[in-house]
């Protein structure tokens, strides 16, 4: 399992977000569980989304300014744990 902080350093690195699933794939959980691995409500954190509106969950604390500015700038979402692993050069 991977780390989610390597996971979110990954992301921003690349400024591209993943889905809840995705991330959970990776790490070890079931998505809904993904949020409470995540160390914040912050830009940071941002770019683990919901797959189908593209931001952070409504249930997850987010105002506008606690997006990354940069959040909307790519079009693609990573929506698969082998996708982001091949990404952020993870191993299973």
């Amino acid at each position: 399992m991977a780390d989610i902080e390597r996971i979110l350093d990954c992301l921003e690195r690349h400024q591209i977000r993943a889905t809840y699933a995705a991330v959970g794939e990776v790490i070890g959980v079931i998505a809904i569980g993904v949020s409470r691995q995540l160390p914040g409500v912050n830009g940071r954190c941002s770019w683990v989304v919901n797959g189908e509106t593209g931001l952070p969950g409504e249930g997850a604390g987010y105002r506008p300014d606690d997006l990354h500015p940069r959040l909307r700038s790519k079009r693609r979402i990573i929506r698969s744990g082998a996708e982001l692993r091949e990404l952020c050069g993870l191993c299973e």
